[in-house]
């Protein structure tokens, strides 16, 4: 992982909660940078179209956070596993994402089940969904932009590598 400065716009500074703000100085701890966290953004432009990123306000600018993409992984994959949805599924996700005839009910945040999950009782997918849950939110709560350190600090210090294709 390593930290870029920006010299591009970026989207709106937030105030960072006091867990993100921790989850934020061990990201800075990670990329070697002792500076204090000030505030966040979600979204910076590049050429004329924003694009979302894990950016950071310090002293000394802006910045975002870059990890080095693993081979054969998707950040979907990641952010899947963040929020605690099973592995089917999210392999589901991202083998259907793009087709436009497959319809995404917002009510549930996105979450698209595999089609042997669909046939479980809710409560039991729920509460897989919640046992493996790495967000402090229980499902069906979603992204939550206070979350992007604590997702950030969850790829920058997790072994992917069995959920990499060859």
């Amino acid at each position: 992982m390593e930290l870029i400065k920006l010299d591009c716009p970026t989207g709106l500074q937030k105030k960072l909660s006091e867990s993100e703000y921790g989850y934020a100085k061990k990201l800075l701890e990670i990329v070697g940078v002792d500076e204090e966290p000030i505030a966040y953004f979600t979204t910076m432009k590049v050429g004329v179209h924003w694009k979302p990123t894990c950016g950071i306000v310090l002293p000394s600018g802006r910045y975002r956070f870059a990890k080095a993409v693993l081979k054969g992984i998707h950040g979907n994959l990641i952010t899947g596993l963040f929020f605690g949805y099973p592995i089917c599924c999210i392999n589901y996700f991202l083998g259907v994402r793009n087709n436009r005839d497959v319809k995404i009910d917002q009510r549930t945040n996105g979450y698209l089940q595999c089609p042997e999950c669909s046939k479980l009782p809710p409560e039991e997918v729920i509460a897989g969904i919640n046992s493996r849950r790495v967000c402090h939110s229980p499902f069906p709560i979603d992204r939550d932009e206070s979350d992007i350190m604590h997702r950030w600090y969850y790829a920058a210090t997790t072994d992917f590598t069995e959920y990499c294709k060859e």
